[in-house]
C-alpha cells in the first residue's frame, strides 16, 4: 500500500478502498484530528454570554415556533406554555425533535 499524507487532502486513488473499507469508494479525506466535549463548549458558551450582561437565557423552554417581526427589529419566540418572548437575536441550539420549527426545509424531511 502507498504511503498515505498526514495532512489533510485527498487519499490516493490507489488506497482509497483499502483506507475506507468500502469497496466502490469514490474518494477519501484524510487527515489529523481532535475532538470536544459538546456539553463543555456549551457551557463555556453559556458562561460568557450570560457573563457579557447582554443575554437572557431561557431554560425548559420549548419552542413551538419563532417569526421574524415584520419591521425587522427581532424575532417573537412561542414557548409552550410560557407565552411569547421578544428577541433582538435567536441562536438555535437543537438536536432532535425540532423539524415542526423549520416547515419546508430540508430538516423538515424525514
Amino acid at each position: 500500500m502507498p504511503a498515505v499524507p498526514h495532512d489533510w487532502g485527498p487519499a490516493p486513488h490507489t488506497c482509497r478502498r483499502q483506507i475506507s473499507r468500502i469497496k466502490n469508494t469514490k474518494g477519501v479525506s484524510r487527515g489529523p484530528a481532535g475532538s470536544i466535549h459538546p456539553h463543555k463548549l456549551a457551557t463555556h458558551f453559556l458562561k460568557a454570554a450570560m457573563a457579557s450582561g447582554q443575554v437572557d437565557f431561557y431554560s425548559w423552554a420549548p419552542v413551538k415556533h419563532f417569526t421574524e417581526r415584520k419591521d425587522g427589529q427581532g424575532w417573537d419566540v412561542e414557548v409552550i406554555n410560557r407565552g411569547t418572548i421578544k428577541a433582538k437575536q435567536v441562536i438555535v441550539c437543537t438536536n432532535a425533535h425540532t423539524r415542526h420549527l423549520f416547515p419546508g426545509q430540508a430538516i423538515d424531511k424525514q
